[in-house]
């Protein structure tokens, strides 16, 4: 749903999100944009602290204020942690290994290019690899994270912004998923069960995605054909079906991905044809 709350936002359409948490509120994205922003603010202790205990750096309380004693935050740089850390002796030094590789990775950082950042991090860090030793027992809620990662990874391809101008956009997009009157709501098929929109649309009608591409035995596509059908009749007075040509690839700037047309687009041209409602000329999967 991010793109969509994103894509509003920026025209200034207020948003409110039903059926779970904000994008920005999800546990991953908030650790990486912890993370970016540590790279950004190295003086960030906040950030520091999440990425140690979520990345398991080992870098705990004590270590930070044996380092960060008599330190001015607000202007120590990255370089200065760093030489700081390379100082410490004995039993310190070695409690510090997890963070010295930490400093080490954030001063080759392309700062100045926030995808370019997020891709060096993830293969410096292995951001991903981590995401799913968190979640080993639990395959789909992996793929949800990556998922997750991978919609920051697009976000970061479209911004023009240095990282502390993108982290501000963040910022705004986060604080308009309050609730709002007049807004356009955006919700999960689930999390619209048993309410009702004048108009309701239906985006990324595309295979894996609705649908999903985990649906692979029959029941599974099957509960994802109810969850369509759910979807499509909490219309009252418009139904827009819609999917994408291509989709973004979030591993390179710019690129893009061919797109398949849901198998349930099909279903509806063949019995709207049937019934006569609707003529296509459409060829193949276009």
């Amino acid at each position: 749903m991010a793109d969509y709350e994103r894509t509003l936002t920026k025209q200034r359409i207020p948003v409110n999100v039903v059926g779970g948490q904000g994008f920005f509120t999800l546990k991953e994205v908030q650790d990486v944009l912890s993370l970016l922003n540590y790279a950004n603010c190295p003086g960030s202790t906040y950030d520091l602290n999440r990425i140690a205990k979520n990345f398991k750096l080992g870098i705990g309380e004590k270590l930070q204020l044996q380092v960060y004693e008599n330190q001015r935050l607000f202007c120590i740089t990255h370089q200065n942690i760093l030489d700081l850390l390379l100082a410490l002796k004995g039993g310190a030094a070695k409690r510090a290994t997890g963070w010295i590789e930490l400093q080490r990775i954030v001063l080759k950082v392309p700062t100045n290019n926030v995808h370019a950042t997020l891709t060096f991090l993830d293969s410096a860090l292995g951001i991903c690899k981590i995401l799913e030793a968190q979640d080993i027992k639990d395959p789909k809620k992996f793929n949800l994270r990556t998922e997750s990662f991978d919609t920051l990874l697009v976000q970061a391809q479209q911004t023009t912004k240095d990282i502390q101008g993108f982290l501000d956009d963040i910022m705004l997009l986060a604080n308009n998923e309050d609730e709002h009157d007049n807004a356009v709501t955006v919700s999960t098929i689930h999390g619209f069960k048993g309410l009702e929109s004048k108009y309701v649309f239906i985006p990324d009608l595309n295979e894996g995605i609705l649908p999903h591409a985990m649906a692979v035995s029959e029941d599974d596509k099957q509960q994802e054909f109810n969850a369509y059908f759910v979807a499509k009749t909490r219309a009252k007075r418009g139904l827009f079906l819609t999917r994408s040509l291509t989709k973004p690839d979030p591993r390179t700037r710019g690129g893009q991905l061919s797109t398949q047309r849901s198998s349930f687009i099909n279903k509806e041209l063949k019995q709207l044809m049937k019934l006569g409602v609707v003529q296509t000329s459409e060829k193949g999967n276009s």
